[in-house]
């Protein structure tokens, strides 16, 4: 759910987390711009964005919720997660028909 005020424009899931664009302001060709830190520069600066930008943030934060809810379930499981690298789990499995249906049909 996205809310918006004079200062802040933040998206809300119900339960779990929150992303806020600090000093949003709409600037011309309907763009929106935010504090934040200038990826060139690395200093705090205006940024401009557009919705589909916006939307993408969302997308990750709640794919990371996902990746990282799994990763409690490979552990729980019993199996020690060795690498966990950008969208996966690198762990060691046994080679053995019940695992694969374990992995499967879970």
């Amino acid at each position: 759910m996205l809310r918006g005020s004079k200062r802040e424009l933040a998206s809300h899931h119900p339960a779990i987390w929150s992303i806020a664009f600090v000093s949003c302001a709409r600037v011309e060709d309907n763009k929106i711009s935010f504090k934040g830190i200038n990826q060139y520069s690395r200093k705090w600066d205006r940024i401009s964005t557009y919705g589909g930008k916006l939307v993408e943030n969302m997308t990750q934060a709640v794919a990371r919720d996902v990746f990282k809810s799994n990763s409690f379930r490979i552990v729980d499981a019993g199996y020690e997660i060795k690498l966990p690298v950008h969208d996966e789990n690198i762990c060691y499995a046994p080679d053995a028909p019940e695992f694969i249906r374990y992995i499967y049909h879970t």
